[in-house]
C-alpha cells in the first residue's frame, strides 16, 4: 500500500509538533473533482515547514509526494540515534536499541536534542515527523493514530479529523540479536537505501530517498555518528523487479551498510526480509503496513514504520461511523490479508453499532474490479468503505464512477487516500 500523504504544523519554538485541525494539499484539480467527497485515513505526518523546504529543495519535483518522506526520514534518525546509544556500528547492536529510544523516556523531536540526552545516559523517547512511532517489540509501529482527508469539491485533499485506534501489543516480543552476528564493526556507520526508480512507488520512493538524505545531511551537520560523518549508500531497485532488487541489495551490502532503510510494499519488503536480514544487517520498512512473519521478521533485525493495516481499517470504519452511517458495504482484496482487514473493519464498526451489509472481494491489483463494483451496487449501499491496495481501490473507484455511484452520489470510504491514489483512480 502506498503511503499516505498529509500536512501539518509546528510551533514557532521547534518543539513538539503541533496537527494542524484544518489543512490542505493541492491534488490534480481534473482528478479530484471527479471524486469530490471522497473520504479517506492516511497515517498522520506531522512536518514542520522547515522540514519540508529541506526536502522539497533535495528534490523539487515531489510537490504533494512530500509527506511520504516522514517515515523514511525518521527510520534515519532512529537508527543513528539507536548506534550513539550502542556507542558502536554494530548492526546486532543498533538493533538491540531501536524500539528503546521510541518510547519510555524523555521526549525529543530532533536528532541533536535527542542526541544531547543520550551523551548524557538519558532514555529517550523520540518522536518524529511520523507521529509518535512507538516501536513494539516485534518491532511494528504502535502509533494507531491517522489523519482522515476529505476531497473538496475545489479538487483539494482537506484534512477534516483525526482517528486513533489501539494497537494491541505483541504476545510473542522478538528476540535480541546476538551482539557477534552479522557483520563486524568498523567504526563507521553506513545506511543504505533500495528502494525503485520506476513502476508504480516511484514517486514515493523518490520522496523517501529524499528524506533520508535530509535526515543525514542534519546529522552530518551536528557532528555525524559516533564522530564520523555517516555514509549514505544507494542501492537502485529499478522497476522492483527480482532481480532489480537483488541487485540493490548487493550494492549496499558490498559497501558495508549497517542499517538497510527500504522495503514500500510487501512484495519487495519480504524478499528484503529474507537478503538484508539474512545477512545480518538491520532492515527498516518505511511503508510496509502488514506484518510479515518469517523466521528472519522475527529475527530482531526487522522494523515496520507504518501502523498496522489491521488498525487503519478500524481507523477507517471509525470515520465511517463518525459521518453517520450505521451499514455499510465493503469492498476487500478477496485474499489472506483482505480478509484480516475485512475482519478488523467489522470489529470496528460493530464496536460503535455498525453493520457490514455486505462484503465484496477484489483481486488485489484490480482486474476484476467492475465486477466488484456491480456487486456492491447490488447490495444498495448506504455507505462503501474500500480496504485495499491502491491499484484495486483505484480501479473500483474508476467502476463505480462510470456506473453513477461516485462519492458524491453514494458516500465513499477509502484506505491511504492521498494524491497517488486520486491520480490513479482517474
Amino acid at each position: 500500500m502506498v503511503l499516505g500523504s498529509v500536512a501539518s504544523a509546528c510551533d514557532d519554538g521547534g518543539n513538539a509538533p503541533v496537527l494542524a485541525t484544518t489543512t490542505t494539499t493541492a491534488a490534480p484539480t481534473a482528478i479530484a473533482k471527479d471524486l469530490a467527497g471522497l473520504i479517506g485515513t492516511a497515517p498522520r505526518v506531522d512536518m514542520d515547514s522547515a522540514l519540508r523546504a529541506r526536502i522539497d529543495a533535495l528534490d523539487s519535483t515531489l510537490d504533494a509526494d512530500t509527506p511520504a518522506a516522514a517515515r523514511p526520514y525518521d527510520a534515519t534518525i532512529i537508527a543513528v540515534l539507536a548506534a550513539e546509544v550502542a556507542r558502536v556500528d554494530s548492526p546486532a547492536r543498533i538493533a538491540a536499541n531501536i524500539s528503546g529510544i521510541t518510547h519510555d523516556g524523555d521526549a525529543c523531536f530532533s536528532y541533536d536534542s535527542c542526541r544531547d540526552l543520550t551523551d548524557t545516559g538519558v532514555d529517550i523517547d523520540y518522536n518524529g515527523p511520523s507521529g509518535d512511532i512507538d516501536l513494539l517489540g516485534d518491532g511494528q509501529s504502535g502509533d494507531g493514530t491517522f489523519a482522515v482527508w476529505q476531497v473538496n469539491a475545489a479538487g483539494v485533499l482537506t484534512q477534516i479529523s483525526t482517528e486513533s485506534a489501539d494497537v494491541t501489543p505483541p504476545t510473542q516480543q522478538n528476540p535480541v540479536p546476538d551482539p557477534a552476528s552479522g557483520p563486524r564493526a568498523d567504526g563507521r556507520l553506513v545506511i543504505g537505501m533500495v528502494l525503485p526508480s520506476s513502476g508504480p512507488q516511484e514517486s514515493v520512493a523518490a520522496a523517501a530517498r529524499a528524506g533520508i538524505r535530509a535526515a543525514v545531511n542534519e546529522v552530518n551537520s551536528n557532528g555525524g555518528a559516533l564522530g564520523r560523518p555517516v555514509q549514505l549508500v544507494l542501492g537502485d531497485a529499478g522497476d522492483g523487479s527480482d532481480e532489480q532488487l537483488d541487485a540493490a541489495v548487493r550494492v549496499v551490502l558490498d559497501a558495508g551498510a549497517d542499517v538497510v532503510i527500504g522495503g514500500l510494499e510487501s512484495s519487495d519488503t519480504s524478499r528484503l526480509v529474507e537478503s538484508v536480514v539474512g545477512a545480518g544487517v538491520v532492515l527498516i520498512s518505511p511503508g510496509q503496513p502488514t506484518i510479515v512473519t518469517s523466521p528472519r521478521a522475527r529475527s530482531g533485525l526487522f522494523f515496520r514504520m507504518t501502523p498496522p493495516a489491521t488498525i487503519q481499517a478500524r481507523a477507517l470504519a471509525a470515520a465511517v461511523a463518525d459521518d453517520g452511517h450505521t451499514a455499510t458495504v465493503v469492498i476487500h482484496t478477496a485474499d489472506a490479508d483482505g480478509l484480516t482487514m475485512l475482519a478488523a473493519y467489522t470489529a470496528g464498526f460493530e464496536a460503535v453499532d455498525g453493520r457490514v451489509a455486505a462484503a465484496v472481494g477484489v483481486s488485489p491489483t484490480g482486474t476484476d474490479a467492475a465486477t466488484a463494483a456491480d456487486a456492491a451496487i447490488a447490495a444498495q449501499p448506504q455507505a462503501i468503505a474500500i480496504i485495499a491496495p491502491d491499484l484495486a481501490t483505484a480501479a473500483v473507484l474508476r467502476e463505480l464512477r462510470a456506473r453513477a455511484h461516485s462519492p458524491s452520489d453514494v458516500p465513499t470510504f477509502v484506505a491511504n487516500l492521498g494524491p497517488a491514489l486520486l491520480a490513479a483512480a482517474h
